[in-house]
Parts: structure tokens; C-alpha cells; sequence
């Protein structure tokens, strides 16, 4: 904030002899610029982001308003269009405050999106690795089937109680 405000107080000072003659061809409304200034203090949100520059803006135009009274009307309008500056400085500021506002905003968003991600990923590996061990299960179960119990020429008698022993090849 402090490096805007700087900015815009070099361009100010560097501008104020170009704007002595551009206030010859256009004055400033000293209205436009007192109702800008009153709109952003109105404001909560901005009110503490524009202090400084506001408050400026109205030294500048207290500054105007002497200068005036004492007959100076070229320097009067040099501080009404200082005044003006400072009100433009504001409401960028404003506009700033507002865009950091919403990045911060999207940022967080960013960070629960990221988190949740991470959250999706783990679970995904986690059944990608229980889908192998199954696999393997599966795989080393089929094998045991297919190898089967060694068939020695006895057969088992599906009608025979469970731990009969096995009839032999041959009888019945």
C-alpha cells in the first residue's frame, strides 16, 4: 500500500507543473472530487485501505479553499487538481484493496481444492493397492484350484459324511 501511495505522490508532484497547463484548458469539479472522497470513506470496506490518500485529498483541498480566499486562484486550482489526484489514488487504491481481496479469496479456494485433491489421490492409491492384493489373492487362489488335491486313485464320495475316509479305485 505504502509503495502505491509513493507512486502516486512522485506522479503527482512530477505532473503538478503539466497539470498548471492543462487546468488552463479543463478545470477540476471540486465537486466530483468531494463526492468521490465521500463515497470511499463512506465505505467500511475501503475506509482504512484510503485513509491516507483521502486524507490528502483533503488537506489538498482545505489547501484549495485558503488559496482561494486569499485571491490565488491559479494556485487554487493547482490544489483542486492535487485534491482530484489524491481522490484518483484513492479509488485505485480501493480497487486494489478489492482485488486482493478476491485473490485472497481464490487462494484459499485453491488450497481446499488442493487439499482435497491430495485427499483424492491417497484414497485412489489405496484401492489401486487393495485392487492388487485382491488380485494376487485371486490369482494365487486360482492357482491352488487348478493344482487341486493330488488325485492318488481315490475318489470321494459326495454322499459320505464329512471325515469319511476315501473309498478306494474300484469299490463301490
Amino acid at each position: 500500500m505504502r509503495t502505491i501511495l509513493r507512486a502516486a505522490f512522485a506522479i503527482a508532484l512530477t505532473a503538478a507543473p503539466a497539470a498548471g497547463v492543462a487546468l488552463a484548458a479543463s478545470p477540476v469539479d471540486r465537486a466530483s472530487t468531494e463526492a468521490a472522497l465521500s463515497e470511499l470513506e463512506r465505505d467500511p470496506a475501503t475506509k482504512e485501505s484510503v485513509a491516507d490518500a483521502a486524507k490528502q485529498a483533503r488537506l489538498a483541498l482545505d489547501r484549495a479553499t485558503r488559496m482561494k480566499a486569499a485571491g490565488d486562484d491559479v494556485h487554487a486550482r493547482l490544489a483542486e487538481a492535487l485534491a482530484h489526484d489524491w481522490a484518483v489514488v484513492a479509488q485505485e487504491q480501493a480497487r486494489a484493496t478489492a482485488a486482493e481481496q478476491k485473490a485472497a479469496i481464490a487462494h484459499a479456494a485453491a488450497g481446499d481444492a488442493g487439499a482435497q485433491t491430495h485427499r483424492a489421490r491417497a484414497m485412489l492409491e489405496q484401492r489401486l493397492a487393495e485392487n492388487g492384493r485382491l488380485t494376487a489373492e485371486v490369482a494365487a487362489a486360482e492357482a491352488r484350484a487348478d493344482a487341486g488335491p493330488r488325485d492318488s486313485g481315490s475318489k470321494t464320495d459326495p454322499s459320505a459324511p464329512p471325515g469319511a475316509a476315501p473309498r478306494k479305485a474300484g469299490s463301490k
